[in-house]
């Protein structure tokens, strides 16, 4: 005969194990894009080499991005090999990234990002910045991972930029410079 208090043990064991399965299932996977330095006509530009999510009429090489409707994934840029110094690898180095609701027209403090887009992105309203210190967002030579809210159906344009490995300056840094379409969670 099963005890009163060994009964509430199995009760408690298999509600734990529906909600850790539940929580399994609903993770949002992330959206990878992985970059590469290419040289087009003497210049060094970066470019997509792989998109897991581009926007929609585009191949997986486009820098467009679509996030779903009620998905908040982490999005992760990559640059393998970035200044690891091998004869085929980039002699560029992540450096940031920022984002504006204008193509091309950053924020600033006389015209700051929409307070609901600066938190989605953990972004600074006054130059789009985003936050790699805030939570699990990370920032490395070879990766950029941010978390997209997407709490509201928008879209915003996003710069990547890229220094080379050996130069302090910021006159030959290269820039990535596309669009997140967000659907929302609306």
């Amino acid at each position: 005969m099963i005890t009163m208090k060994f009964r509430n043990w199995i009760v408690f064991g298999v509600l734990l194990g529906t909600l850790c399965f539940s929580t399994l299932v609903m993770a949002v996977p992330p959206i990878k894009v992985e970059l590469k330095v290419a040289v087009v006509g003497g210049v060094s530009e970066l470019q997509v080499a792989d998109n897991s999510k581009p926007c929609d009429g585009v191949t997986a090489t486009s820098p467009c991005i679509v996030v779903a409707n009620k998905k908040s994934p982490f999005i992760i840029f990559t640059l393998p090999k970035a200044c690891d110094g091998g004869a085929t690898d980039p002699v560029y180095e992540l450096t940031g990234m920022r984002i504006t609701q204008i193509e091309k027209v950053w924020p600033t403090s006389g015209d700051p990002l929409d307070e609901k887009v600066a938190k989605d992105f953990k972004a600074d309203p006054n130059t789009g910045e985003i936050d790699f210190h805030y939570g699990k967002n990370k920032k490395t030579n070879k990766k950029l991972k941010f978390k997209d809210r997407n709490k509201h159906a928008y879209s915003v344009f996003y710069e990547i930029s890229a220094s080379p490995c050996d130069d302090a300056s910021d006159d030959d840094d290269i820039y990535l410079d596309p669009e997140i379409r967000n659907k929302g969670n609306n």
